[in-house]
């Protein structure tokens, strides 16, 4: 019997998603409360919780599900958590095969956190997007990426395999901790995008993470529109654009970054890695292709770096 020893982290209701287990595992109002007789769906089980009581949720190890229409997994209930249990391959795994529809996982809650699952791409010609968040407070943790030449997760104009939407508000302390991207040869448009730009996108928290990939965009594409995404801090990332003429970073001509121990490459053979403005650069270590400006380590602050 599994048992959560901690009742510390919460005192909220606990869920467990197995769709391994078809014998006894049933989407139905009553189930879920046992690893023995779980939800054989995420959406159900969220679906089940009740907002700002600290519920969590147990993916178990082996899960599998495949995404397939838009906002199929919709995170739309505030302050849960969706604990995933395994490691690497055995974690819990979305495939991604939505095509050119909206995100299939759509994060319209605050307060969520959503830590230690894998999302693949399984669509023939890519999807035009993975994740769209579009409320504050909101933790990405421990979660890999998986895209193919021919099985993008964010190949949308515009967006990314995560989207960053403030078209109903502004978004604030959003966090990808320990956050993972392996791309193939293919042409995802962005890792990180902020779309629309309404409102703006402010206090953003990258750490930790290794995103490399061939992006048609950028890696990290904060300047979309006129919106104001800005007090962003990245550190002790590793960030890699392997696409011909593209870029790493673009920020807003007023956005304040602070960029710190990260490692960064653009393949991009005239431009710099970083377009940027009133951003901060400290102990990083950077490089691009010959012609661009070579391969330097920053140690100091630099302004306009790129811009």
């Amino acid at each position: 019997m599994f048992a959560v020893e901690d009742m510390a982290r919460s005192t909220g209701d606990r869920f467990f998603v197995d769709s391994g287990n078809t014998a006894d595992g049933r989407d139905v109002v009553g189930a879920g409360k046992s690893p023995d007789t779980p939800f054989l769906t995420t959406d159900f089980a969220i679906g089940q919780c009740t907002a700002s009581n600290g519920d969590i949720i147990y993916v178990m190890p082996g899960h599998a599900e495949t995404l397939s229409t838009a906002a199929q997994l919709a995170i739309d209930v505030v302050g849960i958590t969706i604990q995933g249990i395994g490691t690497r391959n055995t974690k819990p795994t979305y495939t991604i095969t939505t095509g050119a529809v909206a995100a299939p996982v759509l994060w319209s809650a605050a307060g969520c956190v959503v830590d230690n699952i894998r999302i693949v791409g399984g669509k023939a010609g890519g999807s035009n997007v993975t994740i769209d968040i579009a409320d504050s407070f909101n933790t990405l943790s421990n979660t890999q990426f998986i895209s193919t030449a021919s099985t993008e997760l964010g190949i949308g104009a515009g967006l990314g395999v995560i989207t960053l939407t403030d078209t109903a508000g502004a978004l604030s302390e959003i966090q990808l901790l320990n956050v993972e991207y392996m791309g193939g040869a293919g042409d995802d448009e962005s890792f990180l995008t902020v779309n629309d730009g309404v409102t703006g996108v402010t206090n953003v928290k990258l750490i930790g993470c290794d995103i490399k990939g061939t992006f048609a965009d950028n890696t990290i594409q904060a300047d979309q529109g006129t919106n104001t995404a800005t007090l962003w801090t990245i550190h002790d990332c590793v960030l890699a654009n392997l696409g011909g003429d593209n870029l790493v970073l673009t920020m807003d001509t007023s956005a304040v970054f602070y960029i710190t121990n990260c490692n960064i490459f653009g393949a991009n053979s005239t431009t710099k890695p970083i377009v940027g403005y009133a951003a901060s650069y400290m102990s990083n270590v950077w490089s691009c292709e010959i012609g661009a400006a070579g391969g330097t380590a920053l140690i100091a602050s630099v302004t306009n770096w790129g811009a």
